[in-house]
């Protein structure tokens, strides 16, 4: 909602100067022999096309971060750093965006430009929220807070307590997000009216957590008289389907069922995922409450894909800030050696002209020293680092486990109330597999890091253990008519980790049976090169395009239904290249659409 405020106004702000003001601009900046005047209209540009044209904005942001360069000018520099940053995030690449904030911010704060300081801890906010992360997100909007009111600058102030108010509410802690969502209401001010339709929305979603339900129905009467004014177009259609919730409460079915299709049928026109996800939900329990199952069940399905691809979506935000952090962790480890070892420098310097005879011992001691505190550098390091992984690791188990318990959950309710239709059975297989897979890949994980200082290789027979992994897989072989078939010679050692090695295997071969058709053969066999072992798991399914290929192995991967709507976690490929590359070996996949696909990967020869 804030992002569609925001985007309001920039849109208003272009209909009263039009596209001959862009033009204007653009000249300006393309023809000023002035660095200030130019690096001015460049911004101005960015600022008018971020949300439209986020990569014509990136161009003009990129010609500003030049300006700012070459005049010298740090303030300006900062600037330019921040809307770089914006520009990725519009771009939705999340972890480029964090890396020019976090510059900007830092920036910022050395030359105590407080306007710039919190506007960046305002936009790092946002990047923690969109992938879940409300600790981090409400910590960074009070800082971003205390700038605003150092500065009297009332509306941010009010649109950082609405948003504080809003992670509250997003996090479940009602008290809190009641508190700061008051404290906004104080900060609005009538010239800052344009903004009220957020707020009126985040304060009746408050009251419907609360029970509240005469309020919150005059709170929406108020928000839809708001949002027409603004033409805020999804506020109104929340508006309808938050108003079809509270009518289904009441047991007005009919009423609730006609809101509910208005809401859901506008939704899909602006192919807003969660808008369209939400209104699905709520009409499908309005058909379900007006008897009409099987239509209820249709919009239950559809809901619930919407839902994963969220989830989907979340987790690859999460990944992506997980990957910004241990980069920063790397460059800041990196910086940290540079400064040491340029005042070792200095000083080795000063003495070898005071204590030229001493240099030799001076050095050896110096060495043994320096060498000890990189190694308790490096396991403060590691240390910090696994700590942070089991936090996050906890919480993507409790997060992601949810979802899956929670849509079986809704599909039970829908049994009981009446409706015995054999697609729910397969609805239920399906997602008790899907998160059979998920368990699997997330303790794989857990396996990795928990063990990552002490890797288990030893030589074992290849064919023992594509045995082992083939036998736990039979249930849902057998369940497709699916034929797992141990084409590895008895003669075959690898020399790796064998529980790590099994995950690998245990993944391919699933994914294989996942996406093949019914009646035909998984294929597993082994050949010796030289001093490495090569594996290949290869099925006869509906294969992948080169674009899939590509993206394979990465958080990037777009992950299809299998042959028999079999979902997955989307973690299983990452863990196999980790796993594969951790104990010294390479993995790749070929594949032609219809064609099946071949998975290989290498790993040391054992004896």
């Amino acid at each position: 909602m804030k992002r569609n405020a925001i985007a309001f106004f920039f849109l208003a702000f272009y209909n009263i100067y039009g596209q001959s003001e862009i033009d204007s601009l653009l000249t300006v900046a393309e023809r000023s022999e002035n660095d200030s005047v130019q690096f001015s209209a460049y911004i101005q540009l960015v600022d008018l096309n971020i949300y439209d044209a986020p990569a014509t904005s990136y161009k003009y942001a990129i010609e500003a971060y030049k300006k700012a360069r070459q005049s010298g000018a740090q303030k300006s520099l900062s600037i330019a750093l921040n809307r770089i940053g914006s520009c990725y995030w519009s771009l939705g690449v999340l972890d480029s965006s964090l890396f020019y904030f976090n510059k900007s911010l830092e920036l910022a704060r050395v030359l105590n430009e407080r306007s710039l300081t919190a506007r960046n801890n305002g936009n790092i906010a946002n990047i923690y929220a969109a992938s879940g992360n409300y600790f981090d997100a409400i910590n960074y909007s009070k800082q971003a807070l205390a700038e605003f009111k150092e500065l009297k600058n009332q509306n941010r102030i009010f649109a950082m307590y609405n948003n504080i108010g809003k992670y509250y509410l997003d996090n479940g802690e009602i008290d809190s997000a009641a508190h700061y969502l008051s404290l906004a209401g104080e900060a609005l001010k009538p010239e800052f009216e344009f903004m009220l339709p957020i707020y009126l929305f985040n304060v009746a979603d408050l009251k419907f957590n609360e029970g509240d339900y005469q309020t919150f129905d005059s709170l929406l009467n108020s928000c839809e008289r708001e949002a027409k004014k603004y033409q805020d177009n999804r506020a109104l259609i929340r508006v309808e389907q938050m108003r079809a919730e509270l009518l289904l409460h009441q047991n007005k079915n009919s009423q609730a069922l006609t809101l509910a299709q208005s809401a859901y049928e506008k939704a899909l026109k602006t192919r807003v995922k969660d808008l369209i996800q939400i209104s699905a939900s709520t009409l499908s329990s309005a058909l379900r409450a007006n008897d009409r199952f099987e239509e209820s069940l249709a919009k239950l399905h559809l809901s619930l894909a919407y839902k994963d691809s969220l989830e989907n979506r979340r987790i690859k935000n999460q990944l992506s800030i997980d990957k910004f952090n241990r980069n920063q962790l790397e460059i800041n480890s990196l910086a940290n050696r540079n400064s040491l070892l340029e005042t070792e420098s200095s000083y080795w310097k000063r003495i070898i002209i005071i204590l030229s005879i001493s240099i030799i011992t001076i050095i050896i001691l110096s060495y043994t020293i320096y060498r000890r505190r990189q190694q308790i550098n490096q396991q403060h390091k590691e240390l910090k680092e696994l700590n942070n992984f089991k936090n996050k690791l906890l919480a993507i188990i409790i997060h992601d486990l949810r979802s899956p318990i929670g849509q079986l959950i809704s599909t039970v309710q829908l049994m009981k109330s009446g409706v015995n239709d054999p697609k729910l059975l397969d609805m239920v297989k399906t997602k008790v597999e899907g998160l059979d897979d998920l368990m699997n890949n997330l303790f794989g994980l857990a396996y990795e890091y928990m063990n990552e200082d002490t890797l288990k290789a030893e030589s074992f027979e290849l064919k023992l253990l594509v045995n082992e992994v083939a036998d736990s897989l039979a249930t849902i072989s057998e369940a497709k008519k699916i034929t797992i078939s141990n084409k590895v010679s008895g003669q075959i050692y690898t020399y790796a980790d064998r529980g790590l090695i099994a995950i690998v295997l245990r993944n391919l071969i699933v994914n294989a049976i996942k996406f093949s058709d019914k009646d035909t053969k998984v294929v597993i066999n082994a050949s010796v090169l030289e001093d490495r072992v090569e594996v290949t798991v290869k099925d006869h399914g509906i294969g992948m395009s080169e674009n899939q290929i590509n993206d394979l192995f990465t958080t990037e991967t777009t992950h299809s239904a299998g042959t028999d709507g079999e979902i997955g976690s989307g973690l299983g490929l990452i863990l196999c290249k980790d796993f594969v590359e951790r104990n010294g070996g390479t993995i790749k996949a070929s594949s032609a659409p219809k064609k099946g696909s071949t998975f290989t990967f290498t790993l040391p020869k054992g004896e």
